[in-house]
C-alpha cells in the first residue's frame, strides 16, 4: 500500500512536471507570435516571472514584450523591456533596434538614432536598423541622410518590408513625385496588401494635381484596411479638390470617428466648410485642428481665411502673420 503511494505521488510529480514545461513551451510560441500582443504580453511574463530562464532566453522574452508592449502603444513599458533586455545581454542582436523604435514613437528622435547607431555598430548588415534610423533622419528633417539610409537598407534586403514606402515618403517630401511613385509602385510590387504605400502614393498623385488616381488608391488603402488611420482624411482632400463636397464631408466625418485627435480631418472639415460659406461649423473645426497641432502653418492660414471670411480682419492678420513666421508645413500623413 505504501508502495503505490509513493508510485502515485512519483506520477502526479511526473505530470505536473510535464504540464508546467508544456506551459512553458507554449508560452515561448506565444510569446513570440505577432498575433495577439495582449496574449503574448502575458505569456512574455509568465516566462519572465518564472525565474527558470537563461540569460539569452530571458533577455529574449524582454525583447519581445518590448515589442509587444510597443504595438499596443505603451512605449514607455516597451523602452523599459528593451532596456532590460541589453542589461542582460549588451550585444543584443535587435533590442537597440526595438528601443530605438520605441524612442522614434515617443517623439524623442535624437535618442532613436543612437539606438540605431548602437544596433548597426553590432550588425553593420542588420534587417531592420537602417530603416529605422532613415525614418528618425527625415523626421528631423535630414532627407538625404535618410534616403541614404534607405539606399544601404535596400541593399541589404531588396524586398524589405518597408524600406521602398519609406524612402518613397522622403523623396515626397523633397517634392520629387515620381520618383517616389516608382518607390511605391515597388513596395506594392512586393507586398500588395501594404498598411501604408497605397496611401502614400496616393498623395503623390495628389500632389501632382491626379485626384482620381489618387481616389483609386486611397479607396484600395481603405479596402486592405477599412479603418486606417489616414485614408479617408486624405480621400476628403481629394474629393474637396475635384469639389465634391459632400463626399469630402463624408470622409473627413469618418476619420474624426476612427480618431477624434486626426487634426488634419479637422482641418479638412473646416476648408469644406469654408468654401460652403458655413462659417459657424468652420471655425470650431479650424480651432479644434490648432489645438492639436499648435502653429501649424496650413490650419493658421484655414482659420485665418474663415476670421475674414466673418470679417473679423485683426485676427486674421495675426493668423496670416504667424503662416510667414513657422516655416514649411508637415506634410500630409
Amino acid at each position: 500500500m505504501v508502495v503505490l503511494r509513493v508510485t502515485t505521488c512519483g506520477v502526479s510529480l511526473m505530470v505536473a512536471a510535464t504540464v508546467v514545461f508544456a506551459q512553458a513551451d507554449w508560452d515561448r510560441q506565444v510569446c513570440r507570435d505577432d498575433t495577439d500582443p495582449a496574449a503574448a504580453i502575458s505569456a512574455c511574463t509568465r516566462l519572465i516571472e518564472g525565474r527558470n530562464l537563461g540569460d539569452a532566453d530571458l533577455s529574449t522574452a524582454f525583447y519581445n514584450r518590448g515589442i509587444h508592449f510597443a504595438k499596443v502603444t505603451e512605449i514607455d513599458r516597451a523602452i523599459a523591456d528593451h532596456s532590460r533586455a541589453i542589461q542582460i545581454r549588451t550585444l543584443h542582436p535587435d533590442a537597440y533596434n526595438g528601443r530605438g523604435n520605441a524612442y522614434f514613437d515617443k517623439g524623442d528622435i535624437d535618442r532613436a538614432i543612437q539606438d540605431f547607431d548602437a544596433q548597426i555598430r553590432i550588425d553593420p548588415a542588420h534587417v531592420h536598423a537602417y530603416n529605422g534610423r532613415g525614418r528618425a533622419y527625415v523626421a528631423k528633417g535630414q532627407l538625404d541622410r535618410g534616403i541614404e539610409d534607405y539606399n544601404r537598407q535596400i541593399q541589404i534586403d531588396p524586398r524589405h518590408a518597408h524600406a521602398y514606402n519609406s524612402r518613397g515618403m522622403a523623396y515626397a517630401a523633397k517634392t520629387q513625385f515620381e520618383r517616389a511613385i516608382e518607390d511605391f509602385d515597388r513596395q506594392i510590387e512586393i507586398d500588395a496588401r501594404h498598411p501604408d504605400a497605397f496611401n502614400n502614393r496616393a498623395n503623390a498623385y495628389l500632389s501632382k494635381g491626379e485626384p482620381d488616381r489618387a481616389i483609386q488608391d486611397y479607396d484600395a488603402q481603405i479596402a486592405i484596411i477599412p479603418r486606417h488611420r489616414h485614408a479617408y482624411a486624405n480621400r476628403g482632400r481629394a474629393y474637396l479638390l475635384k469639389g465634391q463636397v459632400a463626399r469630402a464631408v463624408q470622409d473627413f466625418n469618418a476619420q474624426v470617428e476612427i480618431n477624434p485627435r486626426h487634426a488634419n480631418a479637422y482641418n479638412g472639415r473646416a476648408q469644406t466648410y469654408l468654401i460652403v460659406g458655413n462659417l459657424a461649423q468652420a471655425l470650431p473645426d479650424a480651432e479644434r485642428a490648432l489645438e492639436l497641432l499648435p502653429n501649424e502653418p496650413n490650419f493658421l492660414r484655414t482659420r485665418g481665411s474663415i476670421f475674414l471670411a466673418l470679417g473679423r480682419h485683426d485676427e486674421a492678420l495675426a493668423d496670416f502673420r504667424q503662416v510667414l513666421t513657422k516655416g514649411r508645413p508637415h506634410p500630409e500623413p
